[in-house]
């Protein structure tokens, strides 16, 4: 995934929300460095007051908890900073890193574990890190900037709901072609490669393309096209074929129409109406 060039700089904002018997704290931002850059420390020590919620989007680290054990960090690794727990985080600033984050006060982190909304075992796991994702993060923060004094059920809505996402879109980092398979199903409307989703994950790409097709069936290639048509299909319900293809990146609609065809047998206008007909 590509993230955009405005999200790699730094953007932080905190709000206090009243609620009837305290005070609650939210928030949100992102932060990044180029490679050589010493705005973001190497090395981060601490035992925070509130509880923090990183989700690394370009770059690598390592996260070592409060036994010592250490935990790589890489694109998608999502790690935790606990209220009252040591932890250490050694990032990699010889590379562009760039993470984005989400937290609360402490008293409002215990009440969502109590309720199963965090969960702090494992301190890091990997996600199914998507552009959407990352715009629900950018919504947040903007809504944050726009809302002085927001109202507390709303914007705890807004926080849980991202909260759920980053807990329910694990991936098994134990497994990178799982992991492939869910970096090809998303941002389809995004080109990029085969190869570039091999290097992400640090195998060699021949190596990669043969256990994938292994695994799945078929190439690399070959399964984001049909995830592409398969969301195609569901978008064709709603818009029009010209629409379709923009959403999921074509230059042209005949580009689009040619690979639908190729894929299904007949083009995108005679399966709209093959769903008319059906409704």
């Amino acid at each position: 995934m590509r993230v955009p060039a405005h999200l790699l700089e730094m953007d932080f904002i905190a709000r206090s929300l009243s609620l009837p018997n305290r005070t609650a704290l939210v928030k949100c931002g992102f932060n990044s460095t180029h490679a050589g850059e010493s705005l973001f420390p190497k090395r981060v020590s601490n035992t925070p007051d509130s509880y923090g919620l990183n989700i690394v989007l370009e770059g690598s680290g390592v996260y070592i908890d409060n036994e010592g054990h250490r935990h790589e960090l890489n694109t998608g690794s999502v790690f935790q900073r606990m209220p009252g727990i040591i932890h250490s985080t050694d990032i990699d600033t010889n590379a562009l890193y760039a993470e984005c984050t989400i937290g609360c006060d402490s008293e409002t982190y215990t009440h969502l574990c109590a309720v199963g909304l965090i969960t702090t075992a494992p301190p890091v796991h990997a996600l199914q890190l998507s552009l959407k994702l990352v715009r629900q993060v950018e919504d947040f923060l903007a809504y944050l900037h726009t809302h002085i004094s927001p109202p507390a059920l709303d914007c705890m809505a807004h926080f849980t709901a991202l909260l759920s996402h980053c807990f329910t879109t694990s991936v098994d980092v134990d497994d990178p072609l799982r992991r492939a398979a869910y970096l090809l199903s998303s941002d389809l409307e995004q080109s990029f490669s085969a190869r570039e989703v091999a290097a992400e994950l640090h195998i060699g790409y021949e190596k990669f393309r043969r256990d994938f097709k292994i695994r799945f069936g078929c190439a690399p290639g070959a399964y984001r096209i049909r995830q592409r048509i398969e969301r195609a299909c569901e978008l064709l319900s709603t818009h029009s074929v010209n629409e379709t293809a923009s959403l999921l990146g074509y230059s042209t609609q005949f580009k689009f129409s040619a690979q639908f065809k190729k894929q299904t047998g007949f083009p995108p206008s005679t399966f709209q109406r093959l769903l008319r007909t059906d409704s």
